[in-house]
């Protein structure tokens, strides 16, 4: 199911202002069977941490950009590319940890979200527990994907990522 994804080109990448939460923000671009182009913001934090982020083109300018859906029904090969985008930065990082927020739709809670429910399922068939330790935090629909490699370097590195989201990031 996961076997096929877009081709996806490597735009560029802005340091962090002093205001931003991470170190660097990568921007990855690739278009749909509709051509359609997707913007993905990959924010890279301390920690070898990465949290992928990805719109349609055409909602750049909505603050509501995450919480759109796009009624392209090519979700599976969508989030197939954005797996691709992970792996390409795992290359690049084999002590890469990842995480991403399953944003709400306009009328839904952010606990729990369809969205969290559907990327949960994904990485937990995708990413061997061999190699990541999954961790998910439903009430605010945060999912992680800790490198045991990296693990094994920073044994408080869930509290360490935790924290830091804790802090960047608006939750309990």
């Amino acid at each position: 199911m996961f076997d096929t994804h877009y081709e996806f080109r490597y735009i560029n990448y802005r340091k962090a202002k002093p205001t931003d939460y991470f170190i660097k923000e990568h921007k990855l671009i690739f278009s749909s069977k509709s051509n359609q182009k997707y913007i993905v913001n990959v924010e890279e934090y301390k920690l070898h941490t990465y949290v992928i982020k990805f719109h349609l083109k055409s909602h750049s300018d909505s603050d509501n950009k995450y919480k759109l859906l796009t009624n392209q029904y090519d979700a599976v090969k969508i989030l197939s590319t954005c797996v691709n985008i992970m792996l390409y930065f795992y290359k690049k990082d084999n002590l890469a940890s990842f995480g991403f927020i399953g944003a709400n739709l306009l009328d839904e809670d952010e606990a729990n979200t369809k969205r969290f429910q559907v990327y949960k399922r994904i990485m937990e068939n995708l990413f061997s527990p061999l190699y990541f330790h999954h961790y998910n935090i439903p009430e605010k629909s945060i999912y992680l994907l800790l490198n045991k490699a990296n693990l094994e370097l920073n044994t408080n590195l869930l509290d360490d990522i935790e924290q830091m989201f804790k802090n960047y990031y608006t939750f309990k």
